[in-house]
């Protein structure tokens, strides 16, 4: 099982390295939001830029999760369906919108560094909470996607479902990055609070998935 995931992982970022201007378009998107966030407000305190961050990373994310799981085709999803396990399937997917967001977290928390830097010290801390988000927020998005997978206006499901499931997952990381800028450090039960979400979401996404799977 093992081969056939990392195989499956391999093939996900092959075909997104092939389509790469998408993903230079939506890191340039980023950019663009950031500087138009300066424009409007030139100067920000931590637990504004915090808040910023974490919402319109919410709504990038959710942009992100129709576009990964849109552009696969009938086609090309009956032939993985004849080539590995909807597990296997679920997971690969999981952990490619894991690094996707990622590459896009790091890079929309830079660009806006970039800007307010005269304003704030670069905290490297700050990228664990970067990390913990990607898994969470890949985590509720994909039992989301789960859900929406085959049903008639697939996006539109997944855009209206995404929000209720990410609300808490937001909140909790908006928490941890109140904590990170004002007292320097997070409290674990906030780190585990935020593992059972990502950890409830990922089980139930296992339940469906493979009853979506095969119809």
């Amino acid at each position: 099982m093992l081969q056939s995931l990392f195989s499956q992982i391999k093939t996900e970022l092959l075909i997104e390295y092939r389509s790469w201007a998408q993903t230079a378009s939506l890191l340039l998107f980023t950019f663009v939001l950031s500087y138009v966030i300066y424009k409007v407000k030139a100067e920000l305190n931590p637990i504004e830029f915090n808040f910023i961050y974490w919402v319109f990373l919410m709504l990038i994310s959710i942009s992100i999760v129709i576009r990964t799981e849109g552009h696969t085709d009938e086609g090309e999803h009956m032939l993985v369906y004849t080539l590995i396990s909807p597990i296997t399937a679920f997971i690969s997917r999981y952990v490619f919108n894991v690094i996707y967001l990622l590459i896009v977290g790091t890079g929309f928390y830079l660009t806006l560094y970039l800007f307010y830097s005269p304003q704030f010290d670069l905290t490297w801390d700050f990228f664990v909470l970067i990390f913990c988000g990607a898994l969470s927020i890949g985590a509720a998005l994909s039992f989301t996607a789960s859900i929406a997978r085959h049903l008639a206006g697939q996006n539109t499901i997944l855009s209206i479902l995404s929000i209720p499931v990410l609300i808490p997952v937001i909140l909790m990381l908006y928490n941890m990055g109140v904590s990170q800028f004002m007292q320097g450090s997070v409290e674990l039960s906030m780190f585990l609070t935020l593992l059972s979400i990502s950890l409830l979401s990922i089980a139930l996404s296992l339940i469906l998935f493979p009853m979506v799977w095969r119809r």
